[in-house]
């Protein structure tokens, strides 16, 4: 298992994620990556998933089931080099889009900016846009409604493949600006405590 280099390892510049969620602009002259995400992740297609009939399922390039939030995540976190993978559980945060057919979800957020989540669209229909801009106001709505309420997001693994781990998390980087750090934020390590083991990460 590996362990956080720094404190500034998860951090997303000076801005939590939350914060992100609440639409704070980007800066002027900053080039979206939307097209180009979108291109590379935004259908089967596009990832170069193949259909496996004699198993029956939908396999990522790396062989891994497409129809897995997790393997999908994992997968762009492997062709994306500034990329963090977040998780939730249903009952954690039942307003997720897809509470009531799933026991949870895992995304990819790349460049602390992007979502970009295939599955979505692929696999359950939630949605028909694979990338979504944290900074973009327009689709501040469909992230809610989506992705449920991001106080309930825990960092699974941060961008430069590290791991949380027990008692080397960063609770905070969920933290929206103002709330006190008291306040913090469960970790896919805490997460994982209540359901009897440790998340698993490639």
């Amino acid at each position: 298992m590996f362990e956080p280099k720094s404190d500034r390892e998860y951090d997303l510049g000076n801005r939590s994620l939350v914060s992100c969620v609440s639409f704070i602009p980007a800066d002027e002259g900053t080039v979206s990556r939307i097209g180009a995400l979108t291109r590379r992740y935004g259908s089967d297609r596009a990832l170069g998933v193949r259909h496996d009939r004699e198993m029956g399922i939908a396999l990522l390039p790396d062989g891994e089931p497409a129809s897995v939030s997790g393997h999908c995540a994992r997968y762009i976190r492997s062709q994306e080099p500034d990329t963090a993978i977040y998780g939730f559980w249903s009952r954690d945060n039942p307003s997720w889009a897809g509470a009531a057919l799933q026991d949870g979800h895992d995304f990819a957020v790349v460049d602390s900016r992007y979502i970009v989540d295939p599955w979505v669209v692929e696999t359950e229909a939630l949605s028909k846009r694979a990338v979504l801009d944290l900074e973009n106001p327009a689709h501040a709505k469909e992230i809610r409604q989506l992705y449920g309420n991001p106080l309930k997001w825990s960092l699974m693994a941060g961008p430069s493949g590290m791991a949380e781990r027990a008692g080397s998390a960063r609770n905070d980087v969920l933290r929206p600006p103002g709330v006190s750090t008291a306040a913090k934020v469960r970790t896919s390590a805490e997460r994982a405590q209540t359901q009897g083991g440790l998340p698993e990460v490639r």
